[in-house]
């Protein structure tokens, strides 16, 4: 299967700083990002203050180089989407609220513009090598429940945080996705990349240590005594060492 060739294109000036460096390098057998654009102004937009519709986002240019492209905005979108598909092939990202809401858990916004890229890349596969427009629907893989699922609907804005954490594909998208012919060995491929997305390492410890306080103490502990009785043992033998020597 041939990896889904994606440009990325960040539209007017972004709030908070972005790793676009960590997109670019990322790998996967699903999508490979060939690309990324800038454009330095967002237009102003009609429907209201700082929100963009469908109609208005179709000014964004296509690639013709690559199969997708993803637009990455700070206005809000139609019906106050974090993702929009357009008719012309081009997929627009929200950073409106979402920014704030991943900043709070401490989890970095590349998280949520790769996951939603596996998202894109997957869904296109399962609509037949094409991404149906927003308004003609929802592709009904995507579902409400909150799942930690990359399908998450995401109806309550703050819940995706759960899916950009460790997100992972669910069991009925699993099946859905196996139907449409993705190859297993991809979906396998996939399912280990989503590990990857993750909070920083301090993070997680951080909320290791708060779920699991009594457990972290023994740990601290018993690391601690080994660390003494290693030093002891390093210090005796040098010194035998040492001794044997004169």
């Amino acid at each position: 299967m041939d990896t889904l060739r994606i440009t990325v294109v960040r539209i007017g000036h972004l709030k908070r700083p972005v790793d676009f460096g960590r997109i670019l390098r990322w790998r996967s057998r699903l999508f490979d990002v060939t690309a990324l654009l800038e454009r330095d102004y967002a237009p102003n937009g009609d429907e209201t203050w700082q929100t963009f519709s469908d109609d208005e986002l179709e000014l964004i240019e296509f690639d013709p180089k690559s199969a997708v492209t993803v637009a990455i905005t700070e206005y809000g979108l139609e019906d106050n989407y974090f993702m929009r598909r357009l008719k012309s092939g081009v997929v627009v990202l929200s950073l409106r609220e979402v920014g704030e809401l991943l900043q709070q858990v401490n989890v970095p916004i590349e998280n949520f513009l790769l996951r939603n890229l596996y998202a894109i890349g997957l869904l296109y596969h399962h609509q037949g090598r094409t991404l149906p427009a927003s308004r003609i629907g929802i592709p009904k893989i995507i579902h409400d429940e909150t799942r930690s699922c990359v399908f998450d609907m995401n109806g309550i804005r703050a819940d995706i945080a759960y899916s950009c954490s460790g997100p992972t594909i669910c069991n009925p998208c699993k099946v859905s996705l196996g139907e449409k012919a993705l190859p297993q060995d991809v979906l396998k491929s996939v399912q280990r990349e989503l590990r990857r997305i993750r909070r920083p390492l301090y993070f997680r410890m951080a909320e290791f240590v708060r779920r699991r306080p009594l457990l972290s103490l023994a740990i601290a502990f018993g690391g601690g005594l080994s660390l003494e009785l290693v030093g002891n043992g390093a210090y005796d033998l040098m010194r035998i060492t040492l001794g044997f020597a004169q």
